[in-house]
């Protein structure tokens, strides 16, 4: 396929995903993209008013990146990363506006500005967005330099837009002080229920073995994932170990835990549907899942809308009959005859279904007690930390070290901070010295789409020149067309209306609605100015051209570098996942919590090796060095860590029976395996050999053989409890999950045997 075709492929796709953004947006997109449009338009209306359209455009971006400074999570979060962001941006304004008018110094000025706005990368989320804001300020205002008392009528404008900002941010916060975490919770469990969806259509659908299945849940999951980070930070900021939490805050903690457990169940009943071999209880099973899923989801999509809503669930679901029938069914499984050993198998497989399947409806259940218990909206509101404490004083020192501690070029962020200031200074002295005109859009296009790896940089490129040139055509037509100011202001409004309802969306859906907005705005004091929309286009082209050529020549960050690091780590974290799950079963301790925290960090660390094998696939065909080896290790590290979170579902045996015979070797040699792998992946040499895997599985196999032959026999002489009922009980859901574990590890170290 040539790059014409390539070209033409990728427009189309981004040309459907852009159709399919803009006509798929959510209420909270909606409510989004309202809130921004009376940030923003109130101050250019106010202007309006005064008839000082100039001072307008000052409030405009005060109140616009106060608003883009906001990191989401609680109020409390959000209000202190607003003022931070706030105070930055009023210094930005008055040094930019004094200091612009000397070309080398301001050069210089923004080289420094820019660095120190990319190294709060360091923080996180937080530290993005308000570097973020700090840089489009200053890029703005230094184009238009004045006086100190200009500087400063400026600074208290951009302070008032920002207090206006603010308050339309943050007005509920007395009245409903818990509905970011409450819509955050609610998030996590539409999720689950997207996720329980997913499983039940693969299962429908696809070959239960095949990689769509794979890849179509590993893709859910990572979804789930996602959201679930971003709930467990908002509820663990609500709940302050110094000053204690209220009531709200310790219902949201449980309702959390509830749903990473009924996480790891969904996770365990898939693996369950796609291995277990049913035969002739196919039909009962496939019953009783059909049964559940109708419910569970019914129940999670009112326990969501309860908990967003301050609501209670109401008319409880009848989970009580549902439970009945899953009994009932399971008492229908003894009635079938057991004659051979493949029998007992599939019986053995459909009644560890049936327990799965019992244990999310019990979660359910639970979950449905405690948000009928929670008193959503407290009048005390949020519990508050004293100001004054230890932690609050060390805060910035802590903060000071992390930063500090990244000023080294062996520092991602660093690398990047010192790529975005080059190239920006790089595009403000172009823009200056050739006296471009809204020259400044250049290095703020190149500031807002250059990002640390290659693949987010190319497809920010596509997009931000794509949208801009699209929505530069349709201003053109708009701007040659109309010029009553009334119908302007009119489509002003709807127009940043879409730009913000997209913001969070689709970039390329963003870009091409900013366009005409910008100008429209421009346009309102000077009509019919369609050669605007050709300025912008060229500048944004120029900014997009030197991202590429910056992320291509300056300290790239291929990612071919990094995915092997990340592999490794995914194959120790799912290691320790595995010794913590078969430690019950070897009669060492492993409590609950220790499993869970394994678990939900081998999880982590798989998807965040399936996004670096994401980015990876869009990188040149020449930096996709052992693309076909990584996708595999990744992939198999996934069906590794599916495998052992269905085995961390089975309730652990009592230490009192009877040890599995060869079970604490296989354990060993499986341990063993992994972590030739994991040192292979990080060295990148051949491993050493792999133990025999099949030796020590048939050993269990046969052990486990013996005892089901016995208890055919007990079974047919009607001896129904005896010791090896019990035995079974705990030990032949193993039978099929240590098969697949075994093929896991023999498929990675044959992944990266392969040259």
């Amino acid at each position: 396929m040539s790059w014409l075709q390539q070209g033409l492929q990728s427009i189309k796709k981004s040309l459907r995903a852009a159709i399919d953004a803009t006509m798929g947006m959510s209420r909270r997109d909606v409510v989004y993209g309202l809130r921004m449009t009376a940030i923003t338009v109130c101050p250019l209306l106010a202007a309006l008013l005064l008839k000082q359209s100039a001072l307008g455009l000052i409030g405009f971006i005060g109140a616009l990146y106060t608003a883009i400074a906001d990191p989401g999570g609680t109020y409390r979060t959000r209000a202190r990363s607003m003022a931070l962001g706030l105070s930055m941006i009023v210094l930005s304004c008055f040094c930019a506006t004094l200091l612009g008018r000397q070309t080398l110094l301001a050069v210089m000025l923004i080289f420094v500005w820019i660095f120190i706005a990319g190294m709060l990368h360091v923080f996180g989320s937080a530290g993005s967005k308000l570097g973020f804001a700090m840089i489009g300020s200053f890029i703005i205002l230094l184009s238009q330099p004045a006086d100190l008392a200009t500087a400063s009528l400026r600074s208290a404008v951009i302070l008032l837009g920002g207090l206006w900002a603010m308050l339309l941010t943050l007005w509920a916060w007395p009245i409903r002080p818990y509905q970011p975490i409450r819509d955050a919770v609610a998030g996590y469990y539409q999720a689950l229920r997207a996720l329980l969806a997913c499983t039940y259509s693969s299962h429908k659908r696809y070959d239960t073995g095949g990689l769509q299945w794979e890849e179509t849940l590993w893709q859910q999951r990572i979804n789930v994932q996602t959201v679930r980070d971003t709930a467990h930070q908002m509820v663990s900021q609500s709940r302050d170990p110094q000053s204690g939490a209220s009531l709200t805050a310790q219902h949201m903690f449980l309702l959390m835990l509830k749903a990473d457990m009924l996480f790891a169940t969904l996770t365990a009943l898939s693996e369950s549907i796609k291995a277990a071999p049913l035969q002739v209880h196919q039909a009962t099973v496939q019953e009783a899942l059909d049964r559940v899923v109708d419910v569970v989801d019914d129940g999670l999509a009112r326990v969501a809308e309860a908990v967003q809503h301050s609501e209670m669930v109401g008319e409880h679901i009848d989970l009580e009959s549902v439970l009945e029938e899953l009994d009932d069914s399971q008492a229908a499984l003894h009635k079938m005859p057991l004659e051979r050993e493949t029998d007992y198998v599939a019986f053995a497989n459909a009644r560890h279904i049936f327990r799965t399947l019992r244990q999310i409806i019990l979660s359910l259940q639970s979950i449905i007690s405690i948000v009928d218990e929670v008193d959503f909206e407290p009048r005390s509101g949020p519990a508050m930390q004293p100001p004054g404490t230890r932690d609050q004083r060390s805060v910035p020192g802590n903060a000071w070290h992390k930063f500090v501690d990244n000023l080294t070029p062996h520092s991602q962020v660093y690398r990047h901070a010192l790529r975005l200031s080059v190239t920006v200074a790089l595009a403000t002295a172009i823009s200056t010295f050739f006296k471009i005109p809204h020259g400044y859009w250049m290095p703020l296009t190149a500031a807002f789409i250059l990002r640390p790896d290659f693949q987010a940089t190319r497809q920010r490129v596509w997009q931000r020149v794509g949208g801009t040139i699209a929505g530069g055509a349709c201003a053109i037509v708009l701007v040659a067309l109309i010029y009553n100011q009334m119908i302007l202001y009119f489509l002003i409004a709807v127009l940043c209306f879409l730009t913000y309802a997209h913001f969070s969306r689709h970039y390329g859906v963003f870009s091409l609605f900013l366009t005409p907005f910008l100008v429209l705005f421009i346009d309102v004091a000077h009509p019919g100015n369609w050669e605007v929309a050709l300025e912008r286009v060229a500048n944004t082209v120029a900014g997009g051209v030197l991202a590429l050529i910056a992320i291509y020549l300056f300290w790239p960050q291929w990612e071919s570098e990094r995915l092997p690091e990340q592999i490794a780590r995914a194959l120790a974290a799912n290691r320790c996942f595995f010794h913590c799950v078969l430690a019950g079963y070897l009669g060492e301790q492993s409590s609950p919590a220790e499993i869970e925290k394994a678990r939900q960090q081998a999880n982590l660390e798989c998807v965040n090796a399936a996004s670096s094998l994401q980015r990876l696939a869009n990188e040149p065909r020449a930096r996709q060095v052992r693309f076909e080896q990584f996708y595999a290790l990744v992939m198999y590290t996934q069906r590794l860590c599916s495998t052992i979170t269905a085995l961390s579902a089975q309730p652990v045996p009592s230490i009192a029976l009877r040890a599995l015979p060869g079970l604490s070797s296989l354990a060993r040699q499986v341990e063993d395996t992994l972590q030739r792998v994991e040192d292979a992946v990080s060295s990148g040499k051949q491993p050493l050999r792999m133990p025999q895997l099949e030796e020590g599985l048939r050993t269990v196999q046969n052990a486990l053989s013996t005892w089901i032959a016995a208890r055919i026999g007990e079974l047919a002489a009607q001896d129904i409890k005896t010791p090896n009922r019990e035995l079974l009980r705990a030990y032949a859901p193993l039978r099929i999950h240590l098969h697949d574990l075994v093929q896991d590890a023999q498929s990675l170290y044959q992944a990266i045997s392969t040259s």
